[in-house]
């Protein structure tokens, strides 16, 4: 749902309990291919979405692995540089 250099925004069908860090493998999509990201990633808090029985869990990266912080930067600068047009 929202994903910046420093965390994520998800929601998901089961909630999740804060302080937790959880281990997260996510694609982005670059202009031919698909790069993955590999991160530790905290809870910062789980909340119920209204009625719809869903949560909305945002975690903060605590860690990243194999230059997962370079593909999420360069794929960060590239959606913002796609914004700006």
């Amino acid at each position: 749902m929202d994903l910046s250099s420093s965390g994520v925004y998800v929601e998901y069908a089961a909630a999740a309990e804060p302080g937790r860090v959880l281990e997260m493998l996510f694609e982005l999509p670059f202009e031919k291919d698909f790069q993955q990201v590999y991160v530790g990633a905290e809870v910062v808090r789980s909340v119920v979405i209204g009625a719809r029985n869903a949560y909305g869990i945002a975690f903060r990266f605590v860690s990243f692995a194999r230059a997962s912080d370079k593909v999420l930067s360069a794929y960060l600068a590239l959606r913002e540089s796609r914004l700006m047009f």
